[in-house]
């Protein structure tokens, strides 16, 4: 069940961060 749950959790994170980062490289926006 942890793995189950591990599994698309982190591959939401992940999606998630390439699609901020894709935003924020099209707005030009200097993350710091």
């Amino acid at each position: 069940l942890i793995l189950a749950g591990a599994i698309p959790a982190a591959l939401l994170a992940i999606v998630a961060d390439v699609v901020l980062g894709a935003i924020e490289n099209r707005l030009r926006v200097p993350r710091k």
